[in-house]
């Protein structure tokens, strides 16, 4: 006998997710996306015209962290400075930013940085993104030092992998650390969950201030133990061992710098 329920009352509509793939031409982050969709790697480099889009959904006995499946559309932009004008609207509303770099090249960090500030001058907001920072090629060069893209990922509160779209390395990593940012937002806040809002806008306004005055929240006639307080109230909220919020190291530097030079000139 039929209970009243049919399969689709026990229907989950699956999570949705918006992702952009970001990197300099040639840095194989086609060849990524072609590797997790397509279980194969793509040797011949073809350069991606404007913009290329699919969708996948991944299946919740892959993913493991809940009922839903995952569903992501992704675009894969051109890298050409060609392009940009096409891909500069596709920035805003991105809920999770692959960020890929050639591990062969030189000048790692100053490629991310470049990548950075393209995606936030374009409606990218990283309060409400998912970014992953890929070190590809890694086949290719095994003895390479990443560090100084792996501490930058991290001040930056951005995930790093190293990956490999020949050997497949990392590659799945990837679309699980998408999965569970994705599944985690649907029970609240995620992609930075160990910040509040309030670290989140303390951190912003260090970083975008001025001058020290403008750091500390002081005006000009603030004396040294009114410099002492505002940096001890803001240290409670930006320092990297109270919070996760991206951009919590660059703060707290120059929380620290705008102190020392204030208590120099004040009395």
């Amino acid at each position: 006998m039929s209970d009243g329920m049919s399969d689709d009352d026990d229907f989950i509509p699956p999570t949705r997710v918006r992702m952009i793939s970001l990197g300099d031409s040639g840095s194989g982050k086609s060849a990524l996306i072609k590797r997790h969709c397509e279980k194969r790697f793509v040797g011949h480099y073809v350069q991606t015209i404007g913009i290329d889009y699919g969708a996948i959904k991944i299946k919740r006995d892959w993913h493991q962290q809940s009922q839903d499946d995952v569903s992501i559309a992704i675009f894969d932009v051109g890298g050409h400075e060609l392009f940009y004008q096409v891909r500069k609207e596709f920035y805003e509303g991105t809920e999770a930013a692959l960020i890929v770099f050639d591990t062969s090249c030189e000048n790692h960090v100053g490629t991310l940085k470049r990548w950075k500030c393209e995606f936030l001058k374009n409606g990218g907001d990283l309060e409400k993104c998912l970014i992953i920072v890929a070190a590809n090629k890694t086949d290719l060069v095994t003895s390479k030092n990443l560090t100084d893209a792996e501490v930058w990922a991290e001040e930056n509160g951005f995930k790093f992998v190293k990956t490999s779209a020949k050997t497949g390395e990392g590659v799945e990593d990837i679309f699980r650390m998408i999965c569970s940012a994705a599944l985690m937002e649907k029970r609240g806040p995620i992609f930075h969950s160990n910040c509040t809002r309030e670290q989140l806008d303390a951190v912003q306004k260090i970083r975008s201030a001025t001058n020290d005055y403008d750091v500390l929240g002081l005006t000009l006639r603030a004396n040294r133990d009114d410099v002492d307080r505002a940096w001890k109230k803001l240290c409670r909220l930006v320092h990297p061992d109270k919070t996760s919020a991206p951009g919590a190291h660059e703060a707290i530097q120059r929380l620290n710098k705008a102190k020392e030079a204030l208590k120099k000139s004040t009395v």
